[in-house]
């Protein structure tokens, strides 16, 4: 301490502080990433469990019927439909289906006495009527 100063440390304290706030905002922004890393894992984990169950209700000439049978709604532009092994463009009416209710798609030929699929995550199989 210089002569004729007073005895207090005001800027060294005040530095010090800051230090310190600047040390702990970085130890929490970190920490944060971090986590929200992990929760998006866990998210993605968690959401193999949350995959709806799409099955076949009816397949005739050229209607093809399917029901959500799971407990959480399922997006039908991700259901594929494939009639005798090869893939078929399907427009889902509705797009998004709730538990319980069933959506329908008309197919572009009639399937009569083929095998018919859907994929959506889970798979169902049935013959044609």
């Amino acid at each position: 301490m210089r002569q004729g100063q007073k005895g207090t440390r005001t800027p060294e304290i005040f530095v010090a502080l800051v230090v310190v706030l600047i040390a702990v905002l970085a130890f929490i922004s970190i920490r944060d990433v971090m986590f929200a890393g992990t929760q998006q894992g866990d998210k993605k984990i968690s959401g193999i469990s949350e995959m709806p169950l799409i099955s076949i209700e009816s397949a005739s000439g050229t209607m093809l019927v399917v029901r959500n049978k799971g407990t959480y709604s399922a997006n039908m532009t991700l259901v594929r439909a494939y009639v005798d092994d090869a893939f078929v463009a399907c427009k889902w009416d509705p797009e998004m289906l709730s538990p319980g209710m069933p959506a329908a798609c008309e197919l572009p030929f009639p399937c009569s006495g083929s095998s018919v699929k859907i994929s959506s995550g889970t798979q169902d199989a049935a013959r044609c009527d």
